[in-house]
């Protein structure tokens, strides 16, 4: 399967349950739901969105998170690799979206009122 492929695939599974699009991004595809980002795919792998409230969801299913090599030591991303059972399933597949997109809200969020404290 082609990097162009993997990522209509991705889509086709995920389209049915919101306004989801994918945007180019280092390398890969940043998946977006409405403006948020909610998942990334790199080196045909789809990882979504995590904090502290999701990590359990994603361990129990024994998935990764992307780590990169940075110029002095590896860099873990907040984003976990979603489970293919999770991903061919239409009942389960709409509830990780919505954990991913409420994950990424928060993060902007926290991410907006530190911007605005560092400014006072």
């Amino acid at each position: 399967m082609k990097k162009n492929e993997y990522l209509l695939y991705i889509l086709d599974l995920m389209e049915p349950h919101g306004p989801i699009t994918s945007k180019a991004l280092f390398g890969g595809y940043g998946i977006y739901y409405g403006p948020t980002i909610i998942g990334i795919i790199l080196e045909r792998q789809l990882y979504f969105k995590m904090d502290d409230t999701s990590r359990g969801d994603f361990e129990a299913y024994s998935s990764q998170q992307f780590i990169y090599a940075g110029k002095t030591k590896s860099v873990a991303m907040p984003y976990m690799q979603l489970p293919e059972s999770i991903l061919e399933n239409s009942e389960l597949l709409p509830e990780w979206i919505e954990k991913a997109y409420h994950v990424s809200l928060r993060h902007r969020k926290a991410k907006s009122q530190k911007k605005r404290t560092q400014l006072t």
